[in-house]
């Protein structure tokens, strides 16, 4: 998947993101999931994510990422970790990247428009390097930043995907075609998990992604086969 054409042109990003050791194997029936969130801050380098996730791992409650990362992990596996092996098992079975690409001064900075136009040029890159076939973003904002900053990514809208009453959620089926000539990844959003944020409710949310994803894998003919069937 990693084919050099393209590549010329393309820009790149500056956080190396994580990639777990057994995330290739997928993390449901093959389906390699990334994890999006929306900035780092303080003074990081380029292994700035791995670092934060290795102090997620290894320090727990303690870790600055600790409620950003801990209630993602609830909403993808359906409860929450109580132990290092718990955070370890997960974030080896995943892929984790910021979108913004550079560190904010505090979590109180809004990014510039130059910043969101900077993070969405460099989204296939990231994709490039982390190959996912479902990505979820943990930052509406961010989300709408591609159509207001930068060039929004050639897919298909999947409005069948919505759960009854929760239209304000977002699925899209983008293509990435200098990568891989026939290359998707079924990518939706989230809210940002902050400090009122209830990771039980998004728990079906996620469900029903992982599940449209494997089938996604499975299928050449998803999602019209899946919009019938809605």
């Amino acid at each position: 998947m990693n084919g050099s054409e393209g590549m010329a042109d393309e820009a790149k990003h500056y956080f190396h993101p994580h990639v777990g050791a057994k995330a290739a194997e997928g993390f449901r029936g093959g389906v390699r999931l990334l994890l999006v969130g929306d900035s780092h801050y303080g003074n990081l380098d380029e292994t700035g994510t791995q670092f934060v996730v290795k102090t997620y791992i290894d320090d727990g409650e303690e870790s600055d990422a600790y409620r950003f990362l801990s209630r993602v992990q609830h909403i993808v596996t359906g409860k929450a970790p109580v132990t290092r092996d718990d955070r370890a098992e997960f974030l080896d079975r995943v892929s984790f990247t910021n979108l913004i690409q550079e560190p904010l001064p505090s979590a109180n900075t809004v990014p510039t428009t130059e910043q969101w136009r900077a993070a969405w040029s460099v989204f296939a890159s990231i994709i490039r390097a982390t190959e996912p076939d479902m990505a979820f973003f943990f930052t509406k904002r961010g989300w709408g930043a591609e159509q207001l900053y930068g060039q929004e990514t050639p897919g298909e809208n999947l409005a069948h995907l919505y759960p009854e009453g929760r239209r304000g959620d977002t699925a899209y089926l983008r293509f990435f075609p200098d990568i891989r000539p026939d290359y998707r990844v079924l990518t939706a959003a989230f809210n940002h998990p902050s400090r009122r944020f209830e990771p039980d409710r998004w728990c079906p949310w996620a469900d029903r992604l992982l599940t449209e994803a494997v089938a996604m894998k499975n299928d050449p003919s998803w999602p019209r086969q899946a919009a019938t069937e809605a």
